[in-house]
């Protein structure tokens, strides 16, 4: 319960929206892939191509190509994949909530599950 507090007490936003993209980004076209100098900007929240080589990426039928990871000081959290930690942490708190569910039928505080 005390793990559970100090989770709920914690700034979650500040957690979950910052993050920076990995080493590349690239421009994927059929049979092309162009990688692209960039940076994320903390302020807008926007990624920036830096250069592209004069690309035109309106026309071409491609796509961006770019996986992103949290930045954070905690290093469970700092460059994690957010799909991953996101997934793991519901399942610890599903894990938490059969613990304490099955706790409190143990005492009586709940009734019995019916069959």
């Amino acid at each position: 319960m005390a793990a559970l507090n100090t989770l709920c007490n914690t700034q979650k936003h500040a957690t979950l929206i910052p993050f920076k993209t990995d080493d590349q980004v690239a421009y994927v076209t059929p049979g092309v892939m162009f990688g692209l100098r960039h940076r994320w900007n903390q302020q807008t929240y926007e990624l920036e191509i830096l250069d592209n080589g004069g690309a035109d990426f309106s026309k071409g039928g491609g796509h961006f190509a770019f996986s992103v990871s949290f930045a954070h000081d905690e290093p469970v959290i700092g460059g994690s994949e957010p799909h991953g930690l996101l997934t793991g942490a519901a399942i610890q708190v599903e894990r938490v909530l059969k613990a304490t569910e099955i706790e409190c039928r143990r005492l009586g505080l709940v009734a019995p599950a019916s069959p």
